[in-house]
């Protein structure tokens, strides 16, 4: 009969921690779409509640069928761990990240502002707000691994996106795989976890669900976050009731250890840069030739436009305005496509002749191998640029 009647209020008291952890995820959507901008994470966060409600009424259900007593439940006061500080170097992980591999276009004093910009929302949610919600629900530990995992999620979220075979192939195995490791796990610390298990499986069922409602690229890409926040916090907060210490340790290595993969990367980048050096001569050879004649040049690029052979498969005929530049004298090269993911790299390889993408910018700043050539017959070069991406931190030739 007592077994029987702590079993019912740890239930109780399970309940009451999940439904705490779950409003405290909406509290945190609620207010990252306040101040986030329109993008891929802002879509993400609207599209979370879909998720969370299901789950949250799951829950109120669950709590109301529950037996107990009527005996107030006995709430551990707030005693907040000092060194739990520590954890906030796992959302500050791809921050960090981003600024040593990005040191081509970042100065010293931009870095600093965009860490410490990081910085002070990794503090607001990891802290800040764990400790004002503390002190109406009493689950400061919960919601500072809420907040550490919200973060790193939301920083996480441009990376994971970038992962185009992983949100189309891995992601439900890969959440699948996780959940039920994680239940195994829990169930070898404590087996009266079997209710927060089951709450468990319900994320990757609506995960596996979603999206077949909406078949679209896009629409796979908005189950990132919910993905990445489910595994980190799940991870997390099993390590963190396992043993703190070692969590915190892991955080540690898992920061530091960025500085060795970036410079690692550095050191490739050198690699190509030397290969390139080697590989391309055209300026050496062009000293001794001599243009026979130096019309102007225009080059029209455009960002994610593709030839009209390609568009005529999906239905869009756009020979009008080939026709249009036809007229005016400009050549269309048919059956060509970008080398590279991204406009920078793509020009690099027409203006500099080269597959350096550090060095891309420097290209398209008017800095490359074919400006120069340009240059040395007479030419004037001009460049016209929607926003100063292509030549960010370079002087403009």
């Amino acid at each position: 009969m007592i077994d029987n009647i702590k079993k019912c209020l740890f239930n109780v008291m399970l309940l009451h921690k999940l439904i705490t952890v779950v409003l405290g995820t909406v509290f945190y959507v609620s207010l990252t779409l306040m101040w986030l901008p329109d993008g891929l994470g802002f879509q993400t966060l609207r599209f979370f509640p879909l998720l969370l409600w299901p789950i949250l009424a799951f829950l109120f259900l669950s709590l109301r069928l529950s037996k107990s007593d009527g005996s107030p439940r006995v709430v551990k006061p707030n005693v907040y761990d000092v060194s739990n500080i520590v954890l906030g170097l796992l959302p500050m992980t791809p921050i960090l990240q981003y600024i040593l591999v990005n040191q081509n276009m970042l100065s010293r004093t931009e870095s600093l502002e965009i860490f410490c910009l990081f910085l002070l929302v990794t503090i607001v949610y990891a802290f800040l707000i764990p400790m004002l919600l503390s002190l109406v629900w009493s689950h400061s530990q919960e919601f500072t691994l809420l907040g550490i995992s919200f973060s790193f999620s939301s920083y996480f979220l441009p990376f994971l996106s970038s992962c185009n075979d992983f949100h189309q192939n891995s992601l439900l195995p890969l959440c699948i795989t996780t959940t039920l490791m994680m239940c195994l796990f829990i169930c070898i610390i404590d087996r009266r976890l079997l209710l927060a298990i089951l709450c468990a499986i319900l994320v990757p069922f609506f995960l596996m669900v979603l999206p077949y409602l909406n078949t679209s690229y896009y629409s796979n890409k908005l189950l990132l976050l919910p993905f990445s926040l489910f595994v980190t916090f799940l991870v997390s907060y099993g390590l963190y009731v396992f043993n703190a210490k070692l969590l915190k340790i892991l955080v540690t290595t898992f920061f530091f250890s960025t500085f060795f993969a970036a410079d690692l990367c550095n050191q490739n980048a050198l690699t190509d840069k030397r290969s390139d050096k080697m590989q391309h001569n055209i300026q050496t050879l062009c000293k001794s030739q001599q243009m026979i004649s130096s019309p102007d040049i225009f080059l029209l690029t455009y960002e994610s436009y593709v030839g009209n052979e390609t568009m005529q498969i999906y239905g869009i005929d756009n020979s009008e305005q080939e026709y249009y530049l036809a007229e005016k004298g400009f050549n269309i090269y048919n059956g060509i496509y970008s080398i590279g993911p991204a406009s920078t790299v793509s020009m690099n390889a027409v203006l500099a002749v080269a597959s350096d993408e550090n060095e891309a910018r420097g290209a398209t700043s008017g800095n490359g191998k074919i400006q120069r050539i340009l240059r040395c017959n007479g030419y004037k070069t001009y460049g016209i640029f929607p926003n100063n991406y292509f030549f960010w931190e370079q002087t403009i030739a």
